[in-house]
């Protein structure tokens, strides 16, 4: 009897992602027959079905999901495998798995970077989302690390602190504040204010600031992303409260001015976090080390100096 290849197991777990034999074949510029045969294979020599196709639609049998978790987890070996023989000839290989909400796009490849320029054969998959879809992928252990500044509430976690930035009120360069030297939150509680989507650690944050304050602000719109909050920003549309990082070049430009506000700047830590007693790879611990002897975003600018 022929055992189960690993190139069959790979042929079928890009089905199952693909959720389609023809997508699959395609991605894998194979024919969609070959990738039915090796798949009538895999059935054959397990003696049940692992797809199943009702209503148009396919679908992975009990059978399936546990040749999909078997195939993960050989994976994971062989990764693991191939980090250890790289050090042994004094190489670090491998690949690290890390998500990303979008506030921290502005300063993690800094870090990432610093981080591949020590270890330049190792392999960085980095995803950017948003809060939402950062905590499912957390429950779902699709990464080693997740990197957000609002701790899920409720989830079994294990996270380090390892940056701090500051939240600034930014404005227009032309907004009537600008040439104040000093001002309160509360005269700017009647301005119009452009906000996160609900759910966003920085709609959480600055949810946090108007409670501290007793701030009922006058809410002008509702955005789900950094970018376009800043063009409002830079049309006067409204003020927000933003990471510093995250206007650096439009401060620079002159399109953006922070405001001189007297509770301000407020304080923003940043976490990795991994699931409750993750195992980590070889890699995956050597970045972990790296984060913590190096806890904050100037140290990143000049570890090669070390």
């Amino acid at each position: 009897m022929m055992n189960i290849t690993l190139h069959q197991l790979r042929v079928f777990y890009q089905v199952a992602k693909a959720n389609s034999v023809t997508q699959a074949a395609h991605q894998l510029h194979m024919t969609q027959p070959a990738v039915s045969n090796i798949i009538r294979a895999l059935e054959k020599h397990i003696d049940t079905p692992i797809i199943e196709v009702l209503h148009k639609k396919l679908h992975i049998t009990d059978a399936g999901k546990i040749l999909i978790t078997a195939f993960e987890q050989i994976e994971q070996h062989l990764h693991e495998a191939q980090t250890q023989i790289g050090m042994l000839k004094g190489d670090m290989l491998g690949t690290i798995r890390i998500a990303t909400v979008s506030t921290a796009k502005y300063f993690i490849p800094r870090l990432l970077g610093a981080f591949k320029t020590l270890h330049p054969n190792i392999h960085i998959e980095l995803k950017v989302k948003n809060r939402h879809e950062i905590i499912e992928r957390l429950q779902l252990n699709l990464d080693d690390f997740v990197i957000m500044s609002q701790l899920p509430e409720l989830m079994a976690i294990d996270h380090q602190d390892f940056y701090e930035d500051e939240l600034v009120v930014a404005a227009s360069n032309i907004h009537h504040y600008v040439k104040n030297k000093k001002i309160s939150l509360k005269m700017l509680g009647s301005e119009p204010w452009l906000i996160r989507e609900p759910g966003s650690g920085t709609r959480m944050a600055m949810e946090s600031i108007f409670k501290k304050y007793r701030i009922k602000p006058n809410i002008q719109m509702e955005i789900d992303n950094n970018e376009s909050i800043k063009q409002a920003i830079i049309g006067n549309i409204g003020i927000s409260i933003l990471s510093h990082q995250s206007i650096d070049i439009e401060q620079k430009a002159g399109l953006i001015q922070v405001l001189n506000v007297a509770e301000f700047p407020v304080r923003h830590k940043w976490h990795l976090v991994k699931g409750k007693g993750k195992k980590l790879s070889t890699l995956a611990q050597h970045f972990y080390e790296f984060v913590r002897e190096h806890p904050n975003l100037a140290s990143f600018r000049n570890i090669n100096k070390e």
